[in-house]
């Protein structure tokens, strides 16, 4: 919406704005990361190499939709969370990194699932349940229910439109050997190889 509103205040195609709306989120989310990896050098490179592939390259026909923006913005959190228990994190930074992991949640609520997941192993591995209730993960959830409030009081005729949605969207699915065999699936599986390697 902000691209759309500043295409329309200067008069040029809404797409390009959204497309450097997206290149420049992205290259926050970077910044974020390398703010948050413990090591730096040529490791370091090597790491915003694979996360820019990652934003940029990857997406492909997904690029600037609802699941591109999702996983940038849950991009600095999961690199906050794989940080040493011993590492000092300024609350700034913290804070900075939760908001977006909140927008991941509010674009699609099963991908709690990839804020969550990295949160629930890292406290089973350092066997510190606490941390599920750090200061990030509670904003997270303080932002999402804010955000479930402003449908629910602001928005109600949402849950008179959701029935005929979820008959329309959930049907629909691509065979899965389809999906194995397509193009970008191949390309990212050997991006993905080349990464490892």
């Amino acid at each position: 919406m902000p691209a759309v509103w500043l295409a329309r205040l200067w008069g040029v195609a809404p797409e390009a704005v959204v497309a450097g709306e997206i290149f420049l989120f992205g290259l926050i989310v970077l910044h974020l990361c390398k703010a948050l990896l413990p090591f730096d050098g040529e490791k370091c490179q090597v790491f915003l190499n694979g996360l820019a592939a990652l934003i940029f390259f990857m997406p492909g026909f997904s690029f600037a939709e609802r699941e591109h923006v999702a996983v940038m913005a849950a991009l600095p959190i999961i690199c906050l969370w794989s940080l040493p228990s011993s590492s000092k994190i300024t609350w700034s930074l913290r804070f900075v990194s939760a908001c977006p992991a909140a927008l991941t949640i509010i674009i699609k609520p099963h991908f709690a699932l990839v804020i969550g997941l990295p949160l629930l192993w890292r406290a089973f591995v350092m066997r510190r349940w606490h941390m599920l209730f750090a200061f990030e993960s509670l904003l997270i959830a303080a932002l999402v229910l804010c955000y479930v409030a402003l449908i629910i009081f602001r928005y109600p005729v949402f849950f008179d439109v959701m029935p005929a949605l979820v008959e329309t969207y959930v049907p629909i699915r691509a065979p899965l050997k389809e999906v194995l065999t397509g193009g970008w699936f191949l390309a990212h599986l050997g991006l993905a190889a080349l990464i490892l390697w």
